[in-house]
């Protein structure tokens, strides 16, 4: 079959677009994923960071455990506690 270089130009532009296309969709799945898992992470971290301070443990140590800042334990206990 006779394909004349239109057509094939048509189909390499088309075949580049179709895979940009593709590989935004695939980089932007690898985004929300990590975004995902980071806010798990901190959810977790802050629920134990809130378990810990019900125990008495001080904000030093739990800062340490748990490697949140004095400050973002502080307020997410209060906030926690008092829902």
């Amino acid at each position: 079959m006779y394909y004349d270089s239109r057509d094939k130009h048509r189909w390499d532009n088309q075949n580049v677009f179709d895979y940009a296309i593709e590989e935004a969709t695939r980089l932007n799945t690898i985004k929300v994923e990590a975004k995902t898992t980071i806010a798990v992470a901190a959810k977790t971290a802050t629920d134990i960071a809130i378990k810990l301070k019900k125990k008495g443990h001080p904000i030093t140590e739990i800062a340490e455990i748990t490697n949140l800042q004095v400050e973002e334990i502080t307020s997410c206990n209060l906030r926690k506690l008092h829902v």
